[in-house]
Formats: structure tokens, C-alpha cells, sequence
């Protein structure tokens, strides 16, 4: 069964007497099978030892007769007020070392929010006590599919506690029992005090001594706070699943995540989706496209992230945005169109989806989030929207063999290191240059027309001949491990490109004395002193907005040298053009094996080394940030490198092509990310021999394996393909 659904129930939403009515909509003419429900933790458990799940069973008996299928979500972040009076000591604290209350918030209106630290063992046994109950309560129903055990995983209060949070506000956990284990881990990590002495540049006297950083301005110290914080939250993954698994070892665990690492920060949230993902069944992804202004690269990027993260296990789109979103009470995204829904479900379907749920069924009825977000309104009246998913619906249960037999195969792949991110973040308090450089290069491989695989170091050896093209973002950290894998991989015959600084740190934040890091003798290339390039005069930190000390208090200066206020690279391999530098300029000592290809006021400021059978091209600035940037000379050089190295199904011109492939038939799913209507010929794999169009279901000519197709803006357009000429095996309604 292809799931595809709604999230239906979050307290107190739907209202109650009309729920059964509202269950047949999404059984009867919305055409669903399978709904999510919160359970929360403080709804169902209000007082010590007392579970009350009357509303869950209501739903449940209804999708029992109806033949739905459930997905329930637990939510411990909304905890009981009678265990924070128990235990204060385990509310949650911030930088500022100021503990929340319980509260309520806008996707929590039930209060309860942010929950208790569950590092504290009381508050554990608890949330433990209450799945546990919830399990054995449930695990016999027949519409009970399995458990979303954390939604959006990260560290709870990080995210929207405030609508004027100071940076400290969003910095969590400072509690005395988290404090507590992170002195621990450092032991075990660094052995005796003097090992993390001479880490973190300190003269402790005893494992009592070190504390949380609090302010910016150190390496190590922010670089072992946010590993461990990053252990813990994988830590409590593992113990919601364990606990779930016990209590019942029939229905499958998942849980989805929200931020995508390397193209979202990492730091604050502290997480590592791939050990996340790790001890469940099947991972997931939340997208709230028009909330978040997202591009269809942008989204097409978290699909792939969300399918790399899973490492082979099936991936939903958990939570797709249903309705317009709201920023604030009054504030609100773009409407919700009927083409969004289908741009939405075909660019998570080529990247391999699973499952399909949408956030949610019901525009939502109190607080800053009160009516958005809901396919159906307030009146639970269809909307343009929710028929056109409805749609939808029927016609992936159509294709149902054909989308569960595909399998993705990227032929791109882009490193990333969650020390590079909290690197990142330690030095400029955001991760933007990490960030914009890994959306830069996801976008060139989107107009490649290739999937890209997102990995972690651990990955790289793992690499086979599918991935020729890889792209290292902005990676500052510099492991010996990882310089050895990437070299290994081009001398195997790999393409590699590199934005500036590869390795400029070692893993404690200690800058190197060469860089690239373990690997400038074997390229050939040597960084010399870089310079900073000025963003557009918009000063991003505190010490830029304050300017030189002979400037007035708030002045800003643009440094006096020409690279930084000019500091523009002239490329000549593998094009030739001017591509505008990005955080910084470096110039290169270049040396056989390596040559020039880019300069920059007469420096070398980018290099290509053929190493064993493969090639890197390095470049001394942040290359994927000036494509987020816009620079089209930039995508253009990224682009051309992946195309002669790649293979891609079908390839368009200012369409975005892909295939869905099975054994004797495909899908051919064209999408348009411009702004007008654009009509294009592609050629198709001589295999193909029919077409249809999925949607008006005529037939659509093929002249020497090509194919015209118009697809209006921001919109996506379907053709069936087939490699039979046998029009009776086509399987819809009507010739």
C-alpha cells in the first residue's frame, strides 16, 4: 500500500462532534487511507498513573470500521504539569541559565510545552511509563499502522519559544543534570583532566570545573558541547524506540525530521539525522513549501538529504503543508493552488518517496496557527486543493507497482560533517556559509538533472561507480580520515570539487598549518593568506555593524583592499567567465601536479590537479555560496563539470525532467520552476516507444524518441511511458 493521508487530530482539533463525519471525508470522497493523530503526553496522562485515551479510542474504533489506517505520533514535549511540580529541577534551561515554565505555544495550544529534559532519570521513567501504557492500550487495534515516535526531533525549546528570542534564549540545555552528563562524556572522551586541558586551553583542576560555554569566541569547547548535545538527542531517539518496540514488536517505528543538514543549521537543534534515523524502521521529512518560501530546488534538496539520511530504508513526506501558513496571528504565507499540491507530491515522489501525509486535515482553530495549514477549512468544506490531492491520490494507486519498484539512483553526491556546522556556527554564531554553499551546489545538480546523494564522511569509501561527481561545500574541519577517503576517491577516478579553507581546522578548532589539510603535497596546492570578501555591505555580526574603532559607534566600512571590495574570480576551465567570490578570496601556490584555471587581480585563485585517475577542482573562494548567491557564470562552471561526468535519464533546457523507471514502463515527470510557460523537446531513452499523459490520458506522439512537452509555470506535467507497443495494456479507464 502507497500511505497516502492526513494528519487528523491534534487536541483539540477537530472538535469532537464532528469527527466521524470528518473521518468519513477522508475514507469516502477525499479517497485516503491512512490518517496520523498526536497523542500528547500531557493530554493523556493528567494526573500520576492516570491515562485517559477516550478520544483516541473514538478515532480508532471509527478508522477500525472504516478500514483507515493510524499512524499514532507521540508527543512527549508537551509534559505533564503534575511532574514539572514534582520535579522543577528538570525544566528546561537556556544560556541565560533561566529555566521554562510549562507553557503553551502555537502548534501546542493543549500547554504542557516545551516539556521536561529528559536527561533527568524521573522524568524518563515517566514518558517511558506513559508509551509504554499507550502501547499495550492500542497495539490490538486493526486500523493501527505503526508509531511516529518524535516529530521533528531536536532540542524542544530551540525552535519558536519566543517571538523576540535573544541568541541565548535559543540555547538549551544548561540544566544541572545535563551539565552533569556532559562533564561525563567529556571523561570518557579525553580520559584525565589534563587530556581536555590541552583541548580546550584551560587549567581545570578537577572534571567539577568545566561548564558549558555560554559565549562565543572558543573552538573546542562549542565543538565537544554541540557532539554531546547531538549524542543526547540520538540517545533519546534510541530510548522512545526501545521503549516503543518492548511494548509492542509488531507495528513499525518511525519518526520524521524537519531540518536537513548540510542545506539547514544543525547546531541549535543539535542533530545528526542519520543517527537519528538509525535505530528505526523508516525516516521522514516535514515541508512546508509556501510557509517557507521554498524553491522546487530547494525542496527537491530535503528529499534527497531525507532519503540519503534513512541509508536505505523507506522515507515519507510526513507533514506536507495542506493550507496557507501562518507566521504570526495575522500574518500568512501565499494560498495553497491545486498546481502547488501536484509540484509538491511529484518532486517527493522522483526522489523516492514511500508515503505521503499532509499537515493537515483541518485548518487549525486556535492560536497564532488558527486558520491555516488545513486542506479542508473550518466548515470542513473541500477546497480546490483537497481535490486536486484527492486526485492525486487515485492516480498514485493507479501507478502503486510501478512507484513501489523504483528505486533512485543519484549520480551526485555532496559531503558534509556536522563538526564543520557547529565549526561554522562557533565562529560566526550561524551557519550560513555552510548552509549557502551546500543550496549552491544542490542547485546545480538540479539543473544537471540528476538526484544527489547527501553523506557523512564514514560514506565516502563507500561510494560506488554511480557517484562520479563529488561536491565537498565549505568544509572548514579537517579530519586525516576524511582528507585520505576524498583523495582515495579521485584517484579512483572520481571528479572532485572544493570551496576554499578544506581543512583549515583540525577537530579541536586549532588551524592547520597547510591547507587543504593532508592533502596540498598530493595536489599540489597550497593556500596562502586569505582574504575576507565583504556580502554585498550587509554587515552579518556585531563587530562588523560597529566598524573600525576610528568610525562612528554603528558605522561600517568596507575594507580598503581591492580583492575584498572587487573581488571577482576569471575562470577559464571547464568555461570561461567571471564568477563574483564569496566569503573569501584565497590565492593558491599552484605546483605539478596541479594548474591554474582561475585568478583573481592577477593571483591564482583556483586550481585543477589530475590525480590518479581522477580530477579536483579546487577553488579559493566559497564557490557553492555565490550560486546560491545567483551567479549563473558559477552554476554554469558547476553544471558543466557534473554533465561531462554524468549520465542523466532525459535532460532538459529550462525544463526539469525526470524519470520513474520500472521493468517494461516509466514515468516521465517534467517540472517547471519558471515563472511562464515553457514548451520543450526532450529526447528519451530508445526504450520507450508510447506515451500517455497521465493526466488528460491522450495519447502523446513520439518522432525519433523525442517528445514535446508544455508545462505551465511552477507546475509539473505526467507522461506514461511504455516500451510495448501495446495500447491495450495502457489500464485506464478509457482508450
Amino acid at each position: 500500500m502507497f500511505v497516502y493521508g492526513t494528519q487528523f487530530h491534534r487536541p483539540p482539533n477537530p472538535p469532537r462532534q464532528t469527527r466521524v463525519a470528518a473521518l468519513e471525508q477522508i475514507a469516502g470522497p477525499l479517497g485516503f487511507n491512512t490518517i496520523k493523530v498526536w497523542t500528547m503526553w500531557n493530554w493523556c496522562n493528567p494526573e500520576p498513573d492516570v491515562y485517559d485515551f477516550a478520544e483516541l479510542d473514538e478515532i480508532m474504533a471509527t478508522c477500525d470500521r472504516l478500514g483507515l489506517r493510524v499512524i499514532v505520533n507521540t508527543i512527549l514535549e508537551t509534559a505533564p504539569y503534575w511532574l514539572a511540580e514534582q520535579y522543577p529541577e528538570a525544566r528546561y534551561v537556556n544560556a541565560d541559565l533561566e529555566p521554562l515554565n510549562l507553557r503553551g505555544r502555537s502548534s501546542d495550544p493543549n500547554g504542557g510545552w516545551p516539556g521536561l529534559c529528559l536527561d533527568h532519570a524521573a522524568v524518563r521513567e515517566a514518558a517511558a511509563n506513559f508509551l509504554t501504557a499507550l502501547a499495550n492500550h492500542i497495539k490490538h487495534r486493526p486500523s493501527l499502522l505503526g508509531y511516529d515516535c518524535w516529530n521533528e526531533p531536536h532540542v524542544e525549546p530551540a525552535w519558536f519559544n519566543s517571538m523576540w528570542p535573544s541568541p541565548n534564549q535559543m540555547l538549551f540545555c544548561y540544566c544541572e543534570t545535563t551539565t552533569a552528563q556532559f562533564r561525563s562524556w567529556l571523561s570518557q572522551k579525553y580520559g584525565t583532566i589534563a587530556n581536555l586541558n590541552e583541548a580546550w586551553i584551560r587549567r581545570f583542576r578537577s572534571w567539577d570545573d568545566p561548564l558549558p560555554p555560554q559565549t562565543h569566541g572558543t573552538y573546542a569547547d562549542w565543538l565537544d558541547w554541540r557532539r554531546f548535545m547531538i549524542d543526547s538527542m540520538s540517545d533519546q531517539m534510541a530510548f522512545r524506540v526501545k521503549t516503543l518496540q518492548v511494548a509492542d514488536p509488531d507495528h513499525f517505528i518511525m519518526s520524521h525530521g524537519a531540518k536537513f543538514p548540510p542545506i539547514d543549521p544543525l547546531t541549535l537543534s543539535s542533530i545528526n539525522n542519520v543517527a537519528l534515523a538509525q535505530p528505526l524502521d523508516r525516516w521522514g521529512c516535514a515541508i512546508f513549501p509556501k510557509w517557507h518560501r521554498m524553491t522546487p530546488a530547494l525542496m527537491a534538496a530535503k528529499f534527497d538529504a531525507c532519503r540519503s539520511d534513512a541509508r536505505g530504508k523507506p522515507w515519507w513526506l510526513a507533514e506536507l503543508q495542506g493550507g496557507h501558513g501562518m507566521t504570526t496571528g495575522l500574518q500568512r504565507s501565499a494560498h495553497v493552488q491545486p498546481s502547488d499540491i501536484r509540484l509538491w507530491n511529484w518532486l517527493a515522489l522522483v526522489a523516492g518517496t514511500s508515503g505521503i501525509l499532509y499537515w493537515t486535515y483541518m485548518a487549525e482553530a486556535t492560536g497564532t496557527e488558527a486558520t491555516g495549514f488545513g486542506l479542508v477549512n473550518a466548515a470542513q468544506e473541500l477546497t480546490p486543493r483537497a481535490r486536486e490531492a484527492a486526485r492525486i491520490c487515485g492516480l498514485l494507486q493507479r501507478h502503486e507497482a510501478l512507484i513501489e519498484r523504483y528505486k533512485p539512483r543519484p549520480q551526485v553526491g555532496i559531503l558534509y560533517d556536522p563538526d564543520n556546522q557547529i565549526l561554522s556556527f562557533a565562529m560566526e554564531g550561524k551557519e550560513d556559509p555552510v548552509t549557502g554553499s551546500a543550496q549552491g551546489y544542490y542547485r546545480a545538480a538540479w539543473h544537471s538533472d540528476v538526484l544527489a546523494r547527501f553523506l557523512q564522511p564514514d560514506e565516502i569509501r563507500e561510494l560506488g561507480p554511480d557517484i562520479r561527481v563529488l561536491l565537498v561545500p565549505w568544509h572548514l574541519i579537517g579530519k586525516p580520515e576524511t582528507a585520505e577517503a576524498l583523495n582515495d576517491y579521485v584517484r579512483q577516478g572520481g571528479v572532485l570539487i572544493c570551496d576554499t579553507a578544506l581543512g583549515l581546522f583540525d577537530e579541536n578548532g586549532w588551524q592547520q598549518s597547510r591547507t587543504p589539510a593532508n592533502l596540498h603535497e598530493t595536489w599540489g596546492i597550497v593556500e596562502e593568506e586569505a582574504f575576507w570578501v565583504a556580502d554585498d555591505g550587509r554587515p552579518a555580526t556585531i563587530w562588523e555593524r560597529m566598524g573600525p574603532l576610528s568610525s562612528p559607534a554603528g558605522a561600517y566600512t568596507v575594507p580598503p583592499d581591492l580583492v575584498s571590495t572587487s573581488p571577482y574570480v576569471a575562470v577559464t576551465d571547464p568555461v570561461d567567465g567571471t564568477i563574483r567570490g564569496r566569503h573569501l578570496i584565497t590565492p593558491l601556490k599552484v605546483s605539478a601536479p596541479a594548474e591554474v584555471v582561475g585568478t583573481c587581480q592577477g593571483m591564482p585563485v583556483a586550481a585543477r590537479a589530475r590525480v590518479g585517475k581522477g580530477t579536483v577542482y579546487y577553488f579559493g573562494t566559497n564557490l557553492g555560496a555565490s550560486i546560491h548567491e545567483g551567479d549563473e557564470t558559477a552554476l554554469r562552471l558547476v553544471g558543466t563539470l557534473i554533465g561531462q561526468h554524468t549520465t542523466p535519464r532525459v535532460v532538459g533546457s529550462r525544463l526539469r525532467p525526470r524519470l520513474i523507471e520500472g521493468e517494461d514502463e516509466a514515468l516521465l515527470v517534467v517540472f517547471n520552476d519558471q515563472s511562464e510557460i515553457v514548451c520543450e523537446t526532450m529526447q528519451l531513452p530508445p526504450v520507450y516507444r508510447l506515451a500517455r499523459d497521465v493526466d488528460s490520458e491522450s495519447s502523446q506522439s513520439l518522432d525519433d524518441h523525442q517528445i514535446e512537452v508544455e508545462v505551465n509555470p511552477f507546475d509539473v506535467r505526467v507522461i506514461h511511458l511504455r516500451t510495448k507497443l501495446n495500447k491495450a495494456s495502457w489500464g485506464y479507464r478509457s482508450a
